[in-house]
């Protein structure tokens, strides 16, 4: 699941699920990003340079490669 708007950036497991919240540019200056291999991360705005802030609530787990069905 995926959420944003004026929340606190965060991802975190809610029982099964995977819950990714974006936070705000506005505000909280982070963005939710997914990288080639699939691993997604909160990335915040902390300094005139992108910098990423190390937080043990922005770090999503590997995720499983799932066949699609057809």
């Amino acid at each position: 699941m995926v959420c944003g708007h004026i929340h606190h950036a965060e991802i975190r497991m809610i029982g099964n699920v995977l819950y990714l919240n974006d936070g705000d540019w506005v505000e909280s200056c982070s963005a939710l990003v997914e990288d080639a291999r699939g691993h997604m991360e909160i990335l915040r705005w902390a300094t005139p340079s992108q910098t990423r802030v190390p937080d043990n609530r922005t770090k999503a787990p590997a995720p499983a490669l799932i066949p699609a069905q057809v």
